[in-house]
């Protein structure tokens, strides 16, 4: 049985590590946990209902999380939100994207790419993020399998795609609730980009916490081939955190608009 949280339905926000999570429950007043197996919170803000999901890392993970609040709740809109790895140059760390498309598989098999436009709902939560002083931009998101992968493969991701992130939840939270009809948009936040990347040993060991990874040795990593020096990724990291608590919440009351229109579409 579906419940109601207040008068109007709530927000869903999902993220999938802890730290992403830890960085937007902050910012919520009343916020409580009312599931275990996968946690969920539930709080306000800005006078909006908002169910908070750590749904874990992956498409299985994602769906898993998407079904318990779709079976729960009866979410107004939904928020895919985190952090991301940069596949063109000159982004910036924390620098805020938006999904005016993702681009992603349905199933682990190699099946083809498909496509879920939402240019329409990034529109008036660009313009949202902009009255506050936030600078963002709307770009493709590209929904990949691993969470550490080489400048070349980048590079050829977003020279087959046209995406300009990497990120491994937003496809398919996206193909779980567009089809439903629900307003959907996925909200990341920079922390490596093209020029320097997190180790793939560096990216296991930040699935836990950024405590767990502040206790690291910096020694450990090295300014080689690419990859980010330890010191400056702890600080991007930080960096992101930051930027996607403030970003989530300034849209939160924006987005999406009054008399919204469903104009998303699948394309192969």
């Amino acid at each position: 049985m579906r419940e109601r949280i207040g008068n109007m339905g709530a927000v869903a926000v999902f993220a999938a590590l802890r730290p992403e999570v830890s960085a937007l429950r902050t910012l919520f007043s009343g916020a409580r946990l009312t599931n275990q197996n996968i946690p969920i919170y539930i709080g306000e803000v800005h006078g909006v209902d908002i169910i908070l999901a750590r749904s874990g890392v992956g498409r299985q993970r994602a769906l898993a999380a998407a079904q318990i609040i779709w079976d729960r709740y009866t979410p107004e809109a939904v928020l895919s939100t985190g952090f991301c790895g940069g596949l063109v140059p000159g982004l910036r760390p924390s620098e805020i994207i938006l999904s005016a498309w993702i681009h992603g598989k349905t199933d682990a098999s190699p099946s083809e790419w498909k496509r879920i436009n939402l240019r329409h709902q990034a529109t008036p939560a660009l313009t949202a993020l902009r009255h506050k002083g936030i600078e963002a931009r709307a770009g493709g998101f590209v929904c990949v399998t691993r969470p550490a992968i080489s400048v070349s493969n980048r590079s050829a991701l977003a020279r087959g795609t046209g995406g300009i992130i990497a990120e491994m939840e937003t496809f398919h939270l996206g193909s779980f609730f567009v089809p439903r009809g629900v307003p959907f948009l996925g909200l990341r936040a920079v922390v490596d980009n093209l020029e320097e990347q997190i180790p793939e040993w560096l990216s296991s060991t930040w699935l836990g916490s950024l405590p767990l990874v502040a206790g690291v040795s910096s020694s450990l990593v090295h300014h080689r081939g690419g990859f980010i020096p330890f010191w400056r990724f702890y600080r991007q990291a930080r960096m992101a955190q930051a930027a996607l608590a403030k970003a989530v919440t300034a849209i939160i009351g924006s987005w999406p608009p009054q008399g919204w229109q469903r104009d998303v579409s699948w394309k192969r």
